[in-house]
């Protein structure tokens, strides 16, 4: 809309046309820069939504896993060494007993003699001691026995030719560990240590186990 002149007719009139109209362009331009611009709208901040809060984490874990878990580390630490024991302790010999024929049997000269020249056919039992505690005899070949050696457990002998055994039996013990002389604190009629030493020179005799 453009700006009324406030001025009287007769002014007016008698003004030219030229002043009048210089006069109107210099009210309205000035009108235009005296009035308050309209501010430009603000832009609508956007909407940020916010995010439920979150209980903090225990790092620790729920009692019930951790007792879990430590119940595992337990189980495993004490499993581990009772293994490494049982594997090397497997070949300790108890007992080494000889079969002795019906005609070895007349007395005890004719026994010890049969012993100190025992062939290669004769019989002999390994007895050991299991995983759970309970003896193991072993019947092997006085011929089949050879020297050997184990770097991870102690090992004297082994029986080249293990006789097979069921699956249910488990594995027939092969290795097997003795000292070069035996003990002498049994006291038993049928117990002979000295013999042993003849029993284990055969064994010497023997050669040792050829490695693959």
């Amino acid at each position: 809309m453009r700006p009324v002149i406030l001025l009287s007719a007769q002014l007016r009139s008698a003004l030219p046309r030229s002043v009048r109209r210089d006069l109107n362009s210099k009210l309205f331009a000035r009108f235009k820069t005296t009035q308050n611009p309209v501010p430009p709208p603000k832009p609508s901040a956007p909407f940020i939504k916010r995010k439920e809060p979150i209980a903090p984490r225990n790092p620790q874990g729920s009692p019930t896993k951790h007792a879990k878990l430590t119940f595992r580390k337990v189980a495993i630490g004490g499993t581990l060494p009772m293994i490494f024991i049982l594997y090397t302790t497997a070949p300790f010999v108890v007992y080494v007993h000889v079969a002795i024929p019906a005609f070895a049997r007349r007395s005890r000269e004719t026994m010890i003699e049969y012993v100190k020249n025992l062939p290669p056919t004769a019989t002999l039992y390994m007895t050991t001691i299991r995983s759970s505690s309970l003896p193991q005899q072993t019947e092997v070949r006085l011929g089949d026995l050879v020297l050997n050696k184990s770097f991870l457990r102690p090992v004297t002998f082994t029986n080249s030719k293990p006789a097979p055994s069921p699956w249910w039996a488990g594995k027939t013990p092969q290795h097997f560990y003795t000292d070069v002389r035996a003990q002498r604190s049994t006291q038993s009629p049928n117990y002979f240590p000295t013999l042993w030493d003849d029993v284990f020179k055969k064994i010497q005799n023997n050669g040792l186990k050829k490695q693959n």
